[in-house]
């Protein structure tokens, strides 16, 4: 964005107008290739949670969305992703305490990416597979110089 000419959060005083969740930068940049690579059949939002875990732990929300629609507050499910591995939550986003407890009916993966296409529909699959490399980095370049991770 900056090379356009915007510069939303500059260097000097960004800290100012946002809090900032830092967190390892090689597993930041790996969510945001996975995301990126399953942005067609999934939408992510931040989660609350993601301030009170550790550095090397990062949590965010997701949801199959197929349709234009937006999706229901009781559709989302907590996704905690770590160093060694990711895994749906049981817990709600307006749960008053964070628990590491798994969901029922899912397994530990090695990133967000299976973990999401685990319990996805055929069609999410489809579409997953079918994403053009174009869109995958256009959503990746978004999400990296957005850090939405850091900065939410």
């Amino acid at each position: 964005m900056q090379k356009a000419g915007v510069n939303v959060f500059p260097a000097v005083d960004a800290e100012k107008y946002v809090s900032i969740n830092s967190k390892e930068d090689w597993l930041e940049n790996n969510i945001y290739q996975e995301m990126a690579l399953t942005a067609s059949a999934f939408a992510y939002t931040w989660s609350k949670w993601n301030a009170d875990c550790s550095k090397d732990k990062i949590i965010i929300q997701a949801v199959e969305q197929l349709q234009d629609e937006q999706p229901l507050e009781e559709d989302w499910s907590l996704y905690n992703i770590g160093t060694h591995s990711s895994c749906k939550m049981r817990m709600k986003e307006d749960d008053n305490e964070l628990s590491n407890d798994v969901a029922e009916n899912t397994q530990l993966h090695s990133g967000l990416y299976h973990m999401v296409l685990d319990g996805a529909s055929e069609e999410a699959q489809q579409r997953v597979n079918a994403s053009h490399f174009l869109f995958i980095d256009c959503v990746y370049q978004l999400l990296d110089a957005s850090k939405i991770i850091t900065y939410s």
